[in-house]
């Protein structure tokens, strides 16, 4: 029977895709190596890489979700004056 290994990989994934941290990438990275070190039996190795994978996964919440954040406000402030100005060109028209 195989031994099971958490390489942090799902969670990189999840936070990546669901939550938009841009920095589980980087721990995308780190569950890779620890996949491969496993499989060549280095399982100390393997656990510190899947730790670092899991640390930037949770660690990177919190910048991204600023850049979200400013993200979002510049497209919420692009929209409100494309909105004014598609207003003043309607009411030049008289509709």
């Amino acid at each position: 029977m195989k031994e099971t290994f958490d390489s942090g990989r799902n969670l990189c994934i999840f936070m990546f895709i669901v939550l938009g941290n841009y920095f589980s990438l980087f721990g995308f990275l780190h569950a890779s190596k620890a996949e491969s070190l496993f499989n060549e039996s280095k399982a100390d190795d393997a656990k510190s890489e899947a730790r670092k994978a899991k640390l930037w996964a949770f660690w990177g919440l919190i910048p991204s979700t600023i850049i979200n954040v400013a993200i979002l406000y510049l497209l919420c402030m692009a929209a409100w004056r494309l909105g004014q100005n598609l207003l003043k060109n309607l009411h030049m028209f008289n509709l």
